[in-house]
Formats: structure tokens, sequence, C-alpha cells
């Protein structure tokens, strides 16, 4: 499923810019025509957010674009490094600065901007040895210049509360999420998005109550393999303000078969409530309102200090543990016992913070 809708998304993306050429769209005013290039610009960046997927999960798939005939055609396929290049060719035109086919450099919440362009870019650079099949070609020097376009932009910081990321108002954390998929029970009902993943999250053969997450009811799909939660150290007692976890009758270990819904916690990261703890909508009626966060500032610092790591230029290894201290004093609501030292700073600690941060974040 996951690859045919990725398709889907890439072919309305280029029906969308077959219709919009200069040529096509010369009848319109020169405000109409500004308008539409912005929205081929963005159209452009969902078909390589959408391509990014595909090569992140499969590596390889049709080469279409908005060129290519849609009946009577097979197109030839993609390799890991024909859609590298491809997505990064198409990602660093819509960041150039004075060409009129770039991304703005602000958008309305929800849509692409060049903030969120070089955050792909990031993502593309820093896992390029695997994309492209070639432990000796890495772009970690990339990686960290793309980072720190979006570090050095005054409008973005973290947000100082951790589960305010996750909540139905997180669309006014547009400080931390640079792209998210935006949901509302009003105006874009889905049992996808956010409902699937906090209603997902609440069991309901547990104890859990739905109503502290602004819920009709659960699902009981969703449950954390004790691998992970073990990262936290004990749940019960760290200080850790991301282990959100509902442990009472839970096993933290899988021992059996999965549907048992004893093993596992389940998780408490996402929710359905208001910045005043109220619920934002009826879950069982029309959905959650919380937005799915795509693009966020922390996962931006941590691929900054491990493109460091990993050899990357532009960005000392100083600079680099501090990003990783200020996303760890955040988790630890400023407490300075959740910073660590230049010793604890390495590949396996960056992975195990990101399994902490990032968690249920694809």
């Amino acid at each position: 499923d996951s690859y045919y809708w990725l398709f889907f998304n890439i072919a309305l993306c280029n029906e969308f810019l077959r219709h919009c050429s200069d040529e096509e769209i010369a009848r319109f005013s020169e405000a109409e025509q500004t308008e539409i290039r912005t929205f081929r610009s963005e159209a452009r960046f969902m078909r390589s957010f959408s391509y990014w997927m595909v090569l992140d999960l499969y590596r390889q798939g049709p080469k279409v674009d908005e060129n290519t005939p849609v009946i009577g055609y097979i197109p030839e396929a993609y390799d890991g490094i024909g859609m590298f290049d491809f997505i990064e060719s198409e990602l660093k035109e819509l960041v150039a600065e004075g060409v009129s086919s770039a991304l703005p450099a602000t958008n309305e919440y929800g849509r692409a901007s060049k903030p969120v362009a070089w955050a792909l870019l990031a993502r593309l650079y820093l896992n390029s040895a695997i994309y492209r099949g070639n432990v000796d070609t890495k772009y970690y020097t990339e990686c960290i210049t793309a980072c720190k376009q979006v570090i050095s932009n005054p409008a973005f910081y973290l947000e100082p509360e951790y589960a305010k990321l996750f909540n139905a108002d997180n669309h006014k954390r547009t400080h931390e999420i640079l792209f998210a998929m935006v949901c509302d029970a009003t105006t874009s009902v889905t049992w996808g998005g956010g409902t699937y993943i906090i209603c997902g999250s609440c069991g309901n053969s547990s104890t859990q109550d739905p109503a502290k997450y602004g819920l009709s009811n659960g699902w009981g799909m969703f449950r954390a393999r004790g691998e992970m939660t073990a990262k936290f150290g004990d749940i019960a007692t760290t200080k850790d303000s991301r282990a959100m976890f509902y442990t009472d009758g839970q096993a933290q270990f899988f021992t059996g078969a999965i549907d048992n819904q004893a093993e596992g916690y389940f998780f408490e990261k996402f929710s359905n409530l208001t910045d005043e703890g109220v619920a934002a909508s009826n879950s069982a009626a029309t959905g959650c309102s919380t937005d799915y966060p795509l693009l966020r500032l922390a996962d931006i610092y941590l691929m900054a200090a491990e493109a460091q790591l990993r050899g990357g230029t532009g960005l000392s290894r100083a600079e680099a543990l501090e990003l990783v201290n200020q996303v760890r004093l955040r988790a630890y609501n400023q407490d300075e016992s959740g910073k660590i030292s230049d010793r604890d700073f390495t590949l396996d600690f960056i992975l195990d913070e990101r399994a902490r941060e990032l968690y249920l974040e694809s």
C-alpha cells in the first residue's frame, strides 16, 4: 500500500505540473501566475518527498515525471543512484536564491518552504552511502551544510515542552515543526494521520482510560518493543520527559504472540488534547485534530551531530555536542543531569538518542 500510494502521490504532482507550464498559465494575471509558480514549486517538493520515501523504503521505482506519457508506456526504473540524483537536483533548485522556480523563504503552516527543502536534503545526504549503494560515497559535509541552513534561521528554536509537539494544538509549534501532515477533525477528517497514531496507541483491553488522551475509545494496536523502551533506563524513575509510556499491567518485553495486548508498553506520546487539557474533537465521530510532524528541528540538530561524528566538516565536535545537549536539556526539563560529556558522544549514543527523541515519527 505504501508503494502504491507514493506513486499515486507522484502521479498527482506530475499531472499538476503537466498543466502549469509558463505557456499554459499565460492566460492568468501576473499575480495569479506568481501564485501558480509557487504551487508549482510546492508540487515539485511533494514529488521529491514522495520519491525520497520510495528511495528510503525500496531504493528503486519507476522513473516518471510530468513529461512521461500516462498510457501505453512502461517507464524505465530508477536505481538508488538515479533516484538520489533526481531528488537532490530538484531540491537544490528549490532552495536556490534568485530563481523563480524556487520555493518561498517562508510559507503558511503545512506548506513547503526553503527550510523544509533544506531539511529533506539533510536526510538525503545523511543516508547517502546506503541510498547510493556505495559506502565510499558519503555526503556528510553536505548534510551539515543543509542542517546549518535551518539551524541558523532565527524563526526556528526548540519547543520548551516536548509533549506540546504532539498534542492537538501542535500546529502552534511552527518554531520547531518545519513540515507536518495537517490533521483536523473539522476540515480534514481522516482515520489515518494523527487519528491512526493516537487511537492506535491506546489499548482497548487494558486499564488505559481513553479520555486521558482526548479519545472516545482506543484501538489497541501499537505497543513499544522492550528493546526501545529500555533505552530510557527505568521508565518509573527516569527524568527524561520523552519516556511517555503506559505501563500499568503491561510487560515491557514481548515473549509471545504480537496480538497479546498485555506485552509491550502502550505509547502516550501523541494525544488529542489541547494545551488546556481538553479533548479537541469527538474522535469516534470525526477523528483527532493532532498533526503528524514530518520534519522538525530536533531531528536537524541530531542529523548535524551525527554527520559530524561520521566525518563531515563545517561543524566542530564541540558544536555538535552542544546541539545534542540542547535536545537533552529540553528532554530533562533543563535539568543539567540530562547533558552528556564528550566521552559519551559516540555514534552508538546518537542512534539511541534518535530512538528516544523520534520514536513513532517514522
